[in-house]
């Protein structure tokens, strides 16, 4: 159970570091553990006075470092196997590109939705502008329409009055 769990937290913190630096923590971790246990082989031959059973158990602890270090040696060749899979993954590496694809177009399409948008604005301001122009001609056409009308009528009642004195 123990070393499941280091091999799930080794592979989280193996995904949060570059390739570089893990290779040289992993390379630091390896030559710790051959120090260590080489000073506790080296500790027994310092000490003069050791009696069986220390150095039995030293034996014992030494032997079970071992087998603690081949078991972390294992779990870090496949975390490094797992990590240069990631790595050299086309899958992954084609969903990224995916990915850059899907930015850049976004990208472009919000370029293409700002200029629509600002396009759309100088139309709905040229139509304002022309609806008040259109209106203004209208209301100066309708004046000279009435004036129009007014002086049409004024030269049919001068004809009439010219007609009628005419007649007579």
């Amino acid at each position: 159970m123990k070393i499941k769990l280091s091999n799930f937290q080794n592979k989280y913190f193996a995904s949060q570091l570059n390739p570089m630096k893990y290779l040289k923590f992993h390379q630091r971790l390896e030559k710790s553990l051959e120090l260590s246990q080489y000073k506790i082989v080296t500790q027994p031959q310092n000490q003069l006075a050791l009696n069986l059973q220390d150095i039995e158990e030293l034996i014992e602890e030494n032997r079970q470092l071992h087998v603690s270090y081949q078991k972390c040696k294992e779990s870090l060749q496949t975390l490094n196997y797992e990590f240069e899979k990631i790595v050299n993954d086309p899958l992954i590496q084609s969903e990224s590109d995916k990915i850059k694809y899907q930015t850049k177009k976004l990208k472009k399409v919000k370029e293409e939705n700002k200029r629509l948008r600002q396009l759309l604005k100088s139309y709905l301001d040229n139509n304002d502008n022309r609806r008040m122009e259109t209106h203004a001609k209208v209301e100066l056409l309708k004046d000279e329409l009435n004036s129009l009308v007014k002086e049409f009528a004024q030269q049919e009642q001068q004809k009439k009055q010219n007609d009628i004195l005419i007649s007579n």
